[in-house]
This record gives structure tokens, sequence and C-alpha cells, in this order.
């Protein structure tokens, strides 16, 4: 019978319910699958035994199936992920207070046992609790590693369905979640060695789990990150340089798929049995190395030589292929970015099988782009010329869209034929004719005349950058910034820097008076500083700027983002001149210390790095002036520590590059000891700033 029935049936039954026939109704709703009767239902009686209400107490088991029930709720979301956790959490709250009263039984069924620890962990997992990483390693090593009970299997799964669904991670905090989904993966496999009992290996739902943390491993990582956290790196024995750590995780990942090969050969169970998601997770951590070397190492096909054999693996095991399916688009992706003509030969290769694999009418466009994509990269004539003959493929096969039109046209940029421009604006008519139009197009357009240089290409951008202002100028705003800085730079090379301000006065001119909705940003002008030309110059910027501001362009007003980009250009000009002279020296510095003024009226605690970039531009300008960079320095400390803004590489600085005695000028006597060897321990004040290490402040 249903639930609904049994509940009414319960208050007739001729003895009091006991605990187990409240869990078996706990279970029974939660195999429900409609409505809020899974989660409402088994938290309501739950709730009611916990309160007193109904004639028997929970017991473990009767936690374990709750929480199962909210485990399945979220991965079917039927309910919303907040309430779920909500829910996850409040149970765990209530288990802990019900598990103090446990200790005085003597009774399997009142116990944490890892089954129920299990569960919990893998409520979390699913919950999105934000908590859920440090709750679920708190309770692995409360009960296993302080020797509450002995490993197993289930909780070591259930560690690693945690790591997998801790989505929030990035950077070098993704790397370690995978480090340790590695660590217990490999105590799961340890288990099997010692035991030898099939039930006992990884089957393929865990392989899954860990490839798809691993085959992201160098995508979301970058190399700033690495080079800023290499001691943590080293620590866990995993690869320094970004390339290298991503032919690590793919090596990880296909030894596990092959460990898993082997079993499914060895035993014939269909748990063993990798499916084509695992395959493509190899596949996928394969084509990551390929675009991450793509570019630095020519020619490089071991990428795709290894995505192409797992491929065949997997064609093998599994004879049909579904086309919404990426295991193509990966291979070919691998291909594409090895490096050369014969890279993209062979990824269209794999496209022409993919056409025979594909039932008339299912293939789609992704694979196609792949290729494109790969013909573009070779940056050829040759490219050019495939690129779009496929293209006319496509358009018969009416499969083409947007990112199909953007790589065709990247073929035509990049292939080094003189008139590709020319061809480029007249494929713009055909993208226009396909509905595909906007301005990233025409951006990519401007480019390419960008590269020819000359006032004629200043000419075509002009006509390419007033077209989408006119058609794009309502919604397009940020895109129109980047169009307005490629047709400022073909002015600029040109040698016609007066004439750039002009142009962006007539722009917001021209917004004042109605006749066009675009408005220029302060990015725009950004462009400027990043060309070699005059302080002078740069000062009458910075007052153009403000001076549109204040007629009606607040999108104009200049942030730290520019004076920061004005004190870059400082530097440019300073090392510009070997042996400058003393008034090229004046000129620059004058403007940093304006600029540096200009800044102190905006700047927050989150821009404390400005004053270690006003310091060092100061030094470059005039390294040998020390009475004008100790005067400097006075003015930088005092102002960074008065607006809590001091930090470490300033203090740093000042110590490497002042003697004690010019130090004592800089920060006061009473707060630099003797000799400047014990400066490392000259404390601050700690109301001076949040971004200095604790052992360099006092206590208040």
């Amino acid at each position: 019978s249903s639930p609904k029935d049994f509940y009414k049936e319960f208050g007739y039954v001729p003895y009091k319910p006991d605990v187990m026939m409240y869990t078996l109704l706990i279970d029974a709703w939660a195999r429900v699958n409609t409505g809020n009767y899974r989660r409402g239902k088994t938290m309501e009686i739950i709730e009611r035994m916990l309160n007193g209400k109904a004639h028997a107490r929970p017991n473990a088991y009767t936690f374990t199936t709750v929480f199962n029930a909210l485990r399945t709720s979220a991965i079917r979301k039927r309910h919303n992920n907040l309430e779920i956790s909500m829910s996850v959490m409040k149970l765990y709250e209530e288990l802990i207070k019900e598990s103090h009263s446990w200790t005085k039984r003597n009774d399997d069924k009142y116990a944490l046992s890892e089954i129920l620890i299990s569960s919990i962990i893998r409520a979390f997992a699913f919950s999105m609790h934000n908590d859920r990483i440090n709750i679920a390693e708190k309770l692995y090593d409360e009960y296993f590693v302080k020797g509450s009970f002995d490993e197993s299997k289930f909780l070591l799964k259930s560690m690693i369905e945690c790591y997998f669904h801790w989505n929030e991670k990035t950077g070098v905090d993704y790397l370690l979640v995978a480090l340790k989904s590695r660590e217990m993966f490999n105590r799961y496999r340890r288990k099997y060695e010692i035991s030898g009992n099939p039930l006992d290996a990884p089957n393929e739902y865990l392989l899954l789990l860990v490839t798809r943390i691993w085959c992201k491993v160098g995508s979301i990582l970058s190399r700033q990150e690495i080079s800023a956290d290499k001691i943590i790196f080293k620590k866990h024995g995993v690869p320094t340089n970004l390339a290298d750590l991503a032919l690590f995780s793919a090596n990880f990942c296909e030894s596990l798929l092959r460990d898993l090969e082997l079993l499914y050969e060895k035993h014939g169970s269909n748990r063993f049995k990798p499916s084509i998601k695992a395959y493509n997770n190899v596949i996928k951590a394969w084509e990551d190395y390929s675009c991450i070397v793509a570019g630095e190492r020519d020619n490089n096909y071991l990428a795709a030589q290894r995505a192409e054999y797992i491929f065949d693996s997997m064609r093998k095991v599994h004879s049909s292929i579904d086309p919404l399916d990426h295991t193509y688009v990966s291979v070919i992706n691998a291909w594409g970015r090895s490096g050369g003509v014969t890279g993209a030969q062979k990824a269209e290769v794999f496209l022409q099988n993919y056409e025979k694999d594909m039932p008339n009418g299912q293939t789609t466009p992704q694979a196609y782009n792949a290729v494109l994509a790969s013909w573009a990269h070779t940056k050829s004539e040759i490219g050019m010329e495939r690129s779009l003959s496929l293209l006319n493929r496509m358009e018969v096969l009416k499969i083409c869209n947007s990112n199909t039109y953007k790589a065709v046209l990247s073929a035509i940029r990049w292939s080094g034929d003189p008139e590709a421009p020319k061809i480029a604006n007249e494929f713009i008519r055909r993208i226009e004719k396909a509905g595909y139009l906007d301005v990233g197009i025409l951006y990519s357009v401007m480019l390419s005349w960008l590269d020819i240089g000359g006032h004629s290409a200043e000419h075509e951008i002009k006509k390419l950058y007033d077209e989408a202002v006119e058609k794009f100028s309502e919604k397009e705003n940020t895109k129109l910034d980047d169009c307005c800085r490629v047709y400022l730079k073909s002015i600029l090379l040109n040698g016609s820097n007066h004439r750039v301000i002009e142009t962006i006065r007539n722009k917001c001119t021209a917004h004042s008076t109605g006749s066009s909705t675009y408005l220029p940003s302060e990015k725009v002008f950004l462009q400027l500083f990043k060309h070699d030309f005059d302080v002078k110059m740069a000062q009458e910027v910075i007052e153009e700027m403000k001076a549109l501001a204040t007629i009606g362009n607040p999108r104009m007003y200049p942030t730290i983002l520019t004076f920061e980009n004005v004190l870059l250009l400082c530097q440019r000009v300073a090392r510009a001149n070997a042996m400058p002279c003393d008034h090229s020296e004046d000129d620059a510095l004058q403007l940093a210390i304006i600029t540096y003024a200009e800044a102190l009226k905006d700047i927050s605690p989150k821009h404390f790095h400005f004053f270690d970039l006003f310091v060092d531009t100061c030094y470059i300008i005039c390294p040998h002036n020390k009475e004008r960079m100790i005067q400097i320095y006075q003015l930088v400390f005092e102002h960074s520590c008065s607006k809590g803004l001091m930090n470490k590489t300033f203090f740093d600085k000042m110590k490497n590059r002042l003697s004690c005695d010019e130090l004592r000028l800089v920060m006061g006597s009473d707060f630099v000891s003797q000799s400047k060897e014990n400066f490392k321990f000259t404390r601050l004040p700690s109301k001076w700033s949040k971004n200095v290490p604790h052992n360099m402040l006092f206590a208040d």
C-alpha cells in the first residue's frame, strides 16, 4: 500500500509502534518521487520522534534513512538547494545531540557507524552546503583517523563524492581538492589490492568522479597561480609548470582508465565497464594539455595521439556514440591544437569519420567549428581556403552558428594574405545575410586592418567603427569601447595624438546632443597611456577626462586604473631615456606626483599596491637622487599608514633600498632598531594596516 494508506492504519495496530516501524515509514516516504513528500514527510516524522511526540526515538538506521532521502532529493532537484542544505544541517545538529544518549547503550543500532557517517557526508556533498567540505573532513578525521572504526569503502566513496561536488573551488584550492580525491581513491584501491575481492575494487562510478575532477585541473589553474604557490605544489609532489601539471593530470586520468579496463577484462562485470563519459574525461584531459602547450611547443602530437588512442579503445567497448557527445570534438581539438597543417588535416579526417558515424540530420556544429578553429590556428593561406570550403558545406547542411563565422573570420585574419582585410570586409556582408553580425565580428575585422596599418587602414577602421556604433550602440557599450580603442590606436599609429582627444570629445558631444547613444568610458583613454607619447600629453589627457566627466559623461572620470597606467607610462618614459636630461626627469616625476595626489582622493584598502607602484616609478625616474627619494618615502609612508594601507611589499622595499639612518628619517627613530640586520623585528602599530603580517605589528 502507499505511504498514505499505511499512515492511516498506523494508529490501529494492536501495539505501540517501535523505532523499526517508524524507520520503515520514513523509508516509504523516501521512495516517493512527487512533490514535497520526500523531504517534507521524512523530516516531519523524525522531528516528531525527536520531540517526543512519537512512541519511539530514532536510532542510527532512522537517521541514515533520512540522510539518504535528503541526498536523493538533492540529486533529483525536487527542492531548492538552500532548503535541502538547511534540512541536512538541522538533522546533523539533532544527530549530534541525540548521539550523546547513545553512549549508554551497548547496541549497534545506536552507534555512529561508518554507514551512518557515509550517509551524512553524501547528504552534505549533494546539498551544496557552503561548509560541506569542512564538515565532511571533520567527520572523516574524527571517526576514522582517530580510530573509532575501520576505514570502509563506503566512507572513502562518500569523501570522493564530496570532493567531486565541491564546484566553488578555483585555482590552487581546486588542485588541493583534486589531490585529496586522488588520495582517497588510492586508499580505496589499496583495500582491493590487499583483499583481492572484486567487490572491493574501484568501480566505473568512482573512476568517473575522480577523472572528472582531474581532467579540469589544467584548464582551471593559471600560470600566475602556480607561480605564486610553488611551495604548495612542491609539497604535494606535483609539477610547478602549468604544461607539466596538465600532462601529469592527463597521465593520471589515463592510468585510472587502464586499470578499470583491466578489471573489466578480468571479471567481465558491467560495474567495471568504462562508460563513454569515462573515456570522455580522459580525452578531455589530453585536450586541455594540447590547448595549454599550443604555441609553446610546435608540432606537439603527444596529446592528440593519446586522445586518438583512447578514442579507438572506446570504440572497441562502445559501438555507437551519441552525436551530441563531445568525444569527437575533444579529439578534433587535440589534433587542431597540436600545431601545423598536419594537425588540422588529421582533425578534418576525424570530422569525416564523424559524418559517417552520425545518421543523416544528426550532425551538430561543434565538431565542424572545432575543425574550423584548427585551420585558423595554422595561420596560413591554406587554412583560410580550407575554412571557406568547409563553411560552404556547413551552409548546405544548415548547421552554422555564430561561432562558425567567427572561426572562419579568424582564419581569414591570421592567414597572412595581404588581401585578408578586404576579404574580411566582404565576408562581413555574408555574415550579416546569415543573421549573425555582431560587435565582436566587426571588432575582429578592425583588428585585421590594424595589422596592416597606414592611413587607408585607418579609413577602413573608421567605417567599421561607425557601423558598429550605428547598429549596436543601444546595448553594446562595453564592446563598443573595444572598437573605439582600435580606432584610436589606428590614429595613434599615424602620429596624430591630439586628434585622438578631439575624436573622443566629439563622440561625447554627439551623445550629449542625442545624435548617438554610445558613450565612451574611461577604458577608451587607457589605450593612450599604453602608447609611447610624452608625459605632458598624458597630463592633457587626464585633464580632458575630468572635463568630459563634468559635462555629462561620468564613465569618463579617471579611476585608480587610469592612474596606474599613467605611472606605468612614466616608467616607460624613464627607461626609454638611458641618460635622461633633468628636464625629462622632472616632467616624469612631476606627472607621477600629480597622479599620486589625484589617486589619494579615491584610494581604498583594496588599492594598497598603488603605493608600491608609485615608489617603484619614482625610483626608476631618479634612482640616484637619494634626497628626493627619502622625501618621497616619507610622504608615502605617512599616507599609507594614516589610511591603513601599509603593506609588507612596500615595507621590504624600504628596507632594501635605504640605509639604517635613512630608515630612521623616514619612519622615525622610535620604530627603527639600531642595526639594519634587526630591521625585520621592527613592529608597527596594528591600527596602521591589515596588509602586514601579524608578527610585524604591535598589539594596541
